[in-house]
């Protein structure tokens, strides 16, 4: 049997205890694990300086002169793409950012969009997903337009909406009517509105309107930002409170507008609606915002586009996306006074998407608005994070793993024995999982087997693998069942069982003397040769005593004594012991929290 190892105690004439807490506050604090509780979790790494979110994407935190906190994601060029979406699902109806990219499985993280009208919802500028047009813009404003070969460019549109009643053979019959607008309340108290099924819901009520539903023709995908429409009117009414069916829209008039709908649209009537956008490139997505801020790879310090002094010149949370000249995308949120921090104006916000080596950059929604979320967690605490309207996700078509632990210890002690890895399917298909050790030519299957789309939970057990200690990757590989072409996955890690079983233990120890001091065991086992630290640490994590520094240590059932003092003091009061072992597989390491009684006296 092993002779227990012990540290020589040396004797203290001062026994005054120590709160190893921040405070008496702290050590007092309900959270508190109860005298003589332990618990052993895994010593946390600390994050890496760029972390990979999915395959080409990646996250950094970054601390700037000044205390300016930012987040940016990036991307590879190829590696994703870039989509305009409403977390709330549609133009009156703010959502919650981090539920509305969850609910996309392709979103592997986002960042807020276009300013919006806090009372109503709307979006300020234009809105266009897919196809479809969902806002009118902001002539004035730059507009992030996302084309289809993945190119970014910055954009100022006009809105030219039109109706007009056609005969059964398509030609003009009744008077050309302009609208200025869609899918949000009237600002004006003559004006002409087209509600689409994007609105979700019935349109504003009030005495001074009238409506109609137009059905449009078979085949006609919905309202776009480029070209024209037919349909037929289906239904008229007033007073509003009307849903946009899904294969149609509603016209609105009102005030002196509402005569126009009562005069052309009668039950019936043939008529086309034009909704082009002037020089919307066609096939492209967009999102409003602004100012723009970096142009052929410059700064553009001021590029007013009718924004206040107030909105530019104050330093806040602001958000940005940008594109690289490589194609790669960079979005970028800066946090302000919400998180304590400095934050940015617009000049500032311009010269910094420069500096990160933008081609063009636009800016979205500040303040309150400035979000992100990445891998399904937010990023820019906030105490209350604001509802938006719209917003521009990153997405990637492929299979993707959830980060995972770096390292697993599969020895049984019931701390990282094992890992959940969370494998995200976009489509469904028939996924494949396996273990491949670094160096070798073949893998240990998981799991093959057909999925849908969502979320696939596998346990990665190396002991019921029989995996022996060492370097691997986690590969997963998706073959989607409509025949495009499979995508991969992995993830790095280590199994390396080196480190086990820390359990401490107060304890009052006499060693031959006439009275027992308080100390603490501290027992672990290695099972290989390790080169071991023990240290000491209040609960705000400042080391404050180390028992072993670097020791050799051979494998089998290690046990050292704390006689509690640090300094000339006696601890009590919130503490961790943390055991770090330092061997060919790595560097390892337990944590042990615990609170200390206060010392007895005789």
């Amino acid at each position: 049997m092993m002779t227990p190892r012990r540290l020589r105690l040396q004797p203290r004439r001062h026994t005054r205890p120590l709160a190893l807490a921040l405070g008496a506050a702290a050590v007092a604090a309900a959270a508190a694990p109860a005298a003589g509780a332990v618990t052993v979790t895994s010593l946390p790494k600390p994050p890496p300086a760029v972390s990979e979110v999915a395959p080409g994407v990646t996250y950094q935190r970054v601390v700037r002169p000044g205390g300016v906190v930012l987040h940016v994601v990036r991307t590879r060029p190829g590696a994703a793409t870039l989509s305009p979406f409403m977390p709330g699902g549609n133009t009156r109806t703010p959502g919650d950012l981090q539920a509305g990219t969850a609910a996309r499985l392709t979103s592997v993280a986002s960042v807020n969009g276009d300013f919006f009208n806090l009372q109503n919802g709307y979006p300020s500028g234009i809105t266009v997903i897919g196809n479809r047009l969902i806002s009118e813009p902001e002539a004035s404003r730059s507009a992030l337009v996302m084309a289809a070969d993945g190119r970014l460019e910055a954009g100022r549109f006009t809105f030219a909406g039109a109706w007009q009643t056609i005969n059964p053979d398509g030609s003009p019959l009744g008077t050309l009517r302009r609208f200025p607008g869609l899918n949000r309340p009237g600002e004006r108290a003559n004006e002409s509105l087209l509600y689409t099924p994007d609105y979700a819901g019935p349109t504003p009520t009030g005495g001074s309107r009238n409506e109609a539903v137009v059905r449009l023709d078979p085949g006609i995908p919905g309202i776009a930002a480029t070209g024209s429409v037919t349909g037929t009117v289906v239904s008229t009414s007033d007073g509003g409170g009307v849903t946009p069916p899904a294969d149609g829209v509603v016209l609105t008039g009102l005030g002196a507008n509402r005569a126009q709908i009562v005069s052309d649209l009668a039950t019936g009537q043939r008529v086309r609606i034009d909704t082009t956008t002037g020089g919307f490139p066609a096939g492209a997505q967009a999102i409003g915002g602004g100012p723009l801020l970096v142009d052929g790879g410059a700064a553009v310090p001021s590029a007013g586009e009718g924004f206040s002094p107030s909105q530019t010149d104050q330093r806040t949370s602001r958000t940005a996306v940008g594109q690289s000249p490589d194609g790669g995308y960079v979005l970028v949120t800066a946090e302000g006074p919400g998180q304590n921090g400095p934050g940015i104006s617009v000049a500032e916000q311009a010269a910094l998407m420069a500096s990160l080596g933008a081609r063009l950059a636009v800016a979205m929604d500040a303040g309150g608005s400035a979000q992100m979320v990445v891998g399904g967690a937010p990023v820019v605490a906030w105490s209350s994070p604001r509802r938006v309207t719209t917003a521009v996700a990153v997405d990637v078509g492929g299979v993707r793993i959830a980060p995972l632990p770096e390292r697993l210890s599969p020895n049984r002690d019931r701390v990282d024995d094992t890992a959940d890895a969370d494998i995200v399917v976009p489509r469904p298909g028939v996924l494949s999982v396996a273990l491949v050790r670094r160096g070798a030519s073949t893998a240990t299957p998981l799991l093959r087997q057909p999925v849908a789309a969502g979320t696939t939970r596998l346990t990665v057990d190396p002991r019921n693998s029989q995996m022996k200690d060492g370097p691997y990757r986690l590969v997963a590989e998706l073959t989607p069942a409509d025949g495009s072409a499979a995508t991969h996955a992995d993830r790095p890690m280590v199994f390396d069982s080196t480190l086990g079983s820390l359990k401490v233990r107060p304890f009052r120890l006499k060693a031959g003397r006439r009275t027992a001091r308080p100390s603490v065991s501290i027992d672990f086992t290695l099972t290989r040769r390790a080169n071991v630290t023990v240290r000491i640490e209040n609960s705000a994590g400042k080391r404050v005593r180390t028992l072993r520094a670097g020791r050799s240590m051979k494998a089998g059932r290690q046990r050292l004594v704390w006689d509690r003092f640090v300094g000339r003091k006696v601890a009590q009061g919130s503490v961790r012991i943390t055991v770090i072992a330092r061997s060919s597989m790595g560097t390892p390491g337990l944590t042990a929290a615990l609170t200390l009684p206060p010392a007895k006296k005789g």
